[in-house]
This record gives structure tokens, sequence and C-alpha cells, in this order.
């Protein structure tokens, strides 16, 4: 058991990782737990520094009672969580966000993924956000607001088993960076692209 709330926090807030069904426990009194403005990789398993993490067992976490309203940066949050295979992310605030880093790469049994309530209307990184989630073969983010992103690179690299990607809603008029961005995507069998404006991109190297 660790206590993982900061020294702002009014509470203590308890995590542990149950081994017999492979889950992730938090308590805290209160009924809701406000997460830091910073939270960076969150639940990050980086196997480079700790080859034996438990964080990289997990098969589900319940996220329901997380207020990200004051959040701004989302980096790298569930990056290499490799073996979580749903994630349902509707009860995420992302109203002030403006890093997406990186956040669900490496994911590489997720199988479903719920974004319907994200708000990306301050985001200006969204770079390898969905890199390497190999498994997932669908991906709902018409409701994807990307007015203020600068970099796109490596965005949808190696998502090799999805079916259709659907960006008419894409505004890309301030992407400065497509490099890789549909790098590996092989199954799609037409990919539209009419909506994009290409007038600031300066490196689309490997982009299909």
């Amino acid at each position: 058991v660790k206590n993982i709330e900061d020294e702002g926090s009014d509470y203590e807030i308890k995590l542990w990782l149950d081994p017999t069904d492979k889950t992730a426990y938090y308590y805290a009194e209160p009924e809701k737990v406000y997460l830091n403005e910073d939270s960076s990789q969150m639940f990050h398993f980086d196997r480079s520094v700790y080859p034996y993490d438990k964080m990289n067992d997990i098969l589900d976490v319940d996220l329901s009672n997380f207020d990200t309203s004051q959040v701004t940066t989302m980096n790298q949050m569930f990056n290499s969580m490799e073996k979580l295979t749903s994630l349902d992310l509707s009860n995420f605030d992302t109203s002030k966000v403006t890093n997406m880093y990186a956040m669900f790469s490496d994911m590489r049994s997720l199988t479903t993924l719920n974004l319907s309530s994200f708000d990306t209307s301050k985001v200006t990184n969204m770079r390898s956000m969905f890199l390497d989630v190999s498994r997932l073969t669908s991906l709902n983010i018409s409701n994807f607001n990307t007015s203020k992103v600068m970099d796109m690179g490596y965005m949808f690299y190696d998502m090799s088993s999805l079916t259709s990607l659907n960006l008419s809603n894409f505004n890309t008029s301030k992407v400065t960076d497509m490099r890789a961005m549909f790098h590996y995507v092989s199954r799609p069998t037409t990919l539209n692209l009419s909506s994009f404006d290409t007038s600031k991109v300066t490196n689309m190297r490997s982009m299909f």
C-alpha cells in the first residue's frame, strides 16, 4: 500500500495492487479525487527503469471518481499500460488540458477506448498520442477539436489493427509536424484527408 497524495492534499489517498486479480485499487475519504494540474505519467510504466514494475500488470482501472477539471497536462498519462484491454474516460473533463503527448502510446492490448467526452479545444500537442495502440480496431475521435494543435507527429503510428479512421472534423491549420502520422496504419481501405490544411506543415517525413 502506498500513499499517493501530495503536500497540497487535504486527505490521504492510498493505492495498492491486488496480485490475485491484477487490479489497482485506491481509497480516500472524500467521494472525489482531484488530480493535479500536471498529471503526467500518472500510470506510466517504464520498463527501462523499473523492469518489474507491477504497474504493468494492471488489468482494470476505475477512474469514475477522478475529477480532472484542473488538469492541464496529461503527457504520457497511460503510456505503456500494456495489459489493460479497456479504458473508459467518459467522465474526464479535459477542458483545460494543453498537452496529450503519448497519452495512450504503447497500450498494446487495448481494444476499447471511450473518449466521447474529450474537450481538446486547448490541446497543442497530440504527438504520439495513440502510437503503438496496435490492437484497437476502431477509434471514434469525431468530437476532437484540433484547432490549436501544432504537433501531430506519430499520432496514429502503428495502429496496425485500425480498420477505419474518420478525420473529416480535423482542423490542421496550426500543425507544423505530421511526420510518420499514419505510418503502419495499413488496414483502412480509404483515408479522407480532404479537410487537412497543411500550409504550416514543415515535416511530413514517412507520413504514410
